[in-house]
Parts: structure tokens; C-alpha cells; sequence
């Protein structure tokens, strides 16, 4: 029987299903981060696939990130004009001694796990 007590109970169970469901949707898109990344190197080139292009950020914790301009595939590519300044930026932090914040993505890249930066912060 639809009496509008139950139609209102069936709302508010969707309503309630559709909520947790979006809560843990949205959880799993978070990055990950490190705190307090001490550049050691940063380059840009081909890596180990003629193909590729990308840019490599190393961290004296021994991290290793990339992003790829070209041949890393589904969620592994940035476009040129990011990855140019986020070279500036870990230059800039490398030159001048200054930690970052690099948050990112483990993505398969080429067939392996990679650290994809999604963000470069440079800290205090």
C-alpha cells in the first residue's frame, strides 16, 4: 500500500543510501601526500620508454614522482604547461633549500605502480 508515511520512509531510506554511498565515493578520491619532500632532483625526459616524456622529482626520503606529458596512459598524463611550472617550482625549492608538499596519485604507468603529482606546495 503506498500511504504517505511509507512513501516518506522509502525517501528517507534512499536518501540515507544515497548519502553513505556518496560519502565513500568521495573518500577514495583524496591524494596522498608528503609533508615535507627535500628536493634532490628533478628532470625532465624520457625515462625508460622512448615514447614518454616526463617530468621526474625525486625527494631526499628517496620518493619518486612523475608526470607524464606523453606515453603514461590513463591518469598518468598532465598537460605540458602544468608540468613546466611544476619543473619551476621544485627547481625553485631545490635551489633555494625549501621543502614541498607533493600530493599525488599511484597510478599504473607503463605497466608499473608511479607516484603521479596532482600538486606541488612550496613550503615556508
Amino acid at each position: 500500500m503506498n500511504t504517505p508515511i511509507s512513501m516518506l520512509t522509502r525517501s528517507v531510506v534512499f536518501l540515507g543510501a544515497l548519502l553513505l554511498t556518496s560519502h565513500f565515493i568521495s573518500e577514495t578520491a583524496h591524494a596522498a601526500a608528503e609533508s615535507n619532500c627535500i628536493v634532490t632532483n628533478t628532470n625532465y625526459s624520457t625515462g625508460t620508454n622512448p615514447t614518454a616524456k616526463l617530468m621526474y622529482l625525486v625527494c631526499s626520503s628517496g620518493s619518486v614522482y612523475a608526470s607524464y606529458a606523453t606515453g603514461g596512459g590513463t591518469g598518468c598524463t598532465m598537460d605540458i604547461d602544468t608540468i613546466k611550472i611544476w619543473t619551476s617550482i621544485s627547481l625553485a625549492a631545490r635551489t633555494g633549500g625549501r621543502p614541498l608538499v607533493v600530493w599525488y596519485n599511484t597510478v599504473t604507468c607503463g605497466g608499473a605502480p608511479t607516484r603521479i603529482i596532482s600538486a606541488l606546495e612550496m613550503k615556508d
